[in-house]
């Protein structure tokens, strides 16, 4: 595992658990307005080393509820299964942030029951990805990805990170349509989706700082047409911290 961060203990990360937070390097995406850019292209080699962190969660394992992984994207990993094996020894909850872009690797950890909650950045409409990644197939990716959530028992929480000079209400429209399509379970899908607030002040593009983020009362519009869309009040904004 190439784990290039670690937060001992957070209480934003994890919805209503306290967590340590293990940052992975590396990320297929370029995502312009990415504000932990350090950690897109798979930094100097300069990483924790995996028994050190496995032992600070055993230690610390009777003061957290969980462990979030996040990145870059943690399932470009090779020994992500591994990893979150050992730690579901110690029996932490495990909270995994993703792009969506590798379902043949959310499917396995699924399988192994590996992971409780995960959050997924649906960052455009399907269509617009090719802006931010050169992944093939991404559509058909995020696609399966969507449908391996929507019939999981886990909770899901996905989030779009609204960015000026990127992003429209229409673009919304579009996101929230889509994954309405996948919302076929007897449980709402997803269990909860966010707009995010877009900060600038570190982004992997220097020209996206300059942008100002929408008002609060355009963020409120987009929330609606959210809501209209997926059928549900449960949507909501959120800072993006």
């Amino acid at each position: 595992m190439k784990i290039a961060g670690l937060l001992p203990t957070s209480l934003q990360d994890y919805p209503g658990q306290i967590a340590a937070v293990v940052f992975t390097s590396g990320c297929n995406f370029s995502c312009p307005y990415c504000h932990n850019p350090e950690l897109v292209s798979g930094g100097d080699g300069n990483f924790y080393d995996e028994e050190y962190v496995i032992s600070m969660l055993a230690d610390r394992k009777n003061y957290l509820d969980g462990v979030v992984i996040t990145g870059g994207e943690p399932t470009l990993q090779d020994e992500l299964v591994e990893f979150l094996s050992r730690l579901k020894e110690e029996n932490h909850l495990i909270k995994l942030d993703t792009n969506g872009s590798r379902p043949q690797v959310l499917a396995k950890l699924l399988q192994e029951e590996l992971i409780d909650y995960v959050a997924w950045d649906y960052k455009l409409p399907a269509g617009r990805y090719d802006e931010l990644t050169e992944v093939e197939n991404i559509k058909s990716r995020l696609e399966k990805t969507a449908g391996l959530l929507a019939e999981s028992s886990i909770e899901v929480e996905i989030r779009t990170t609204v960015v000026p000079e990127l992003m429209s209400g229409e673009d919304i429209a579009k996101i929230t349509r889509e994954l309405a399509r996948f919302n076929n379970r007897e449980e709402e899908f997803p269990d909860s989706y966010f707009l995010q607030e877009f900060r600038g002040k570190k982004v992997l593009n220097p020209q996206y700082s300059e942008y100002t983020p929408f008002t609060r009362e355009k963020m409120q519009e987009f929330l609606e047409k959210a809501r209209i869309n997926l059928n549900r009040e449960a949507v909501e904004l959120r800072e993006n911290y």
